[in-house]
């Protein structure tokens, strides 16, 4: 059997960020609760609606990885690729593996799927 998955649980949202611009990432800092217009990373990155939505970060970008607040892991797929996983319908880590195990699926994550931003130095994201 394949080794399990390491899963993040939380409330969210979950961000990923590109390790240069960690630093610059201010959390909380300055949070207003219940302000609709809050500039704080934490409050403008809680206002995303998407699955996947992209924030100013710095001089660069992060990803918000938002919708339903479902636990997250990485499978890896070698020794430098992989899946960022957001666990939301499927009933068990059984049918997650098999659709990580899914050639034609990957192939059209391969190919470009809407949903997959491009985080970096573009403080525009996508």
């Amino acid at each position: 059997m394949a080794q399990s998955l390491v899963w993040l649980d939380g409330n969210g949202p979950w961000l990923l960020v590109p390790q240069e611009f960690q630093a610059l990432w201010r959390g909380v800092e300055n949070w207003q609760e219940n302000k609709p217009n809050d500039p704080s990373d934490y409050a403008r990155a809680c206002r995303q609606t998407g699955y996947v939505d992209v924030i100013p970060c710095g001089g660069g970008a992060a990803a918000v990885l938002g919708g339903d607040a479902g636990s997250v892991a990485w499978a890896p797929l070698g020794a430098e690729a992989g899946v960022l996983i957001q666990w939301i319908a499927a009933d068990d880590e059984d049918d997650i593996r098999a659709m990580i195990g899914d050639k034609a699926l990957l192939a059209e994550l391969e190919a470009g799927c809407h949903q997959r931003p491009r985080c970096g130095r573009d403080p525009r994201g996508c």
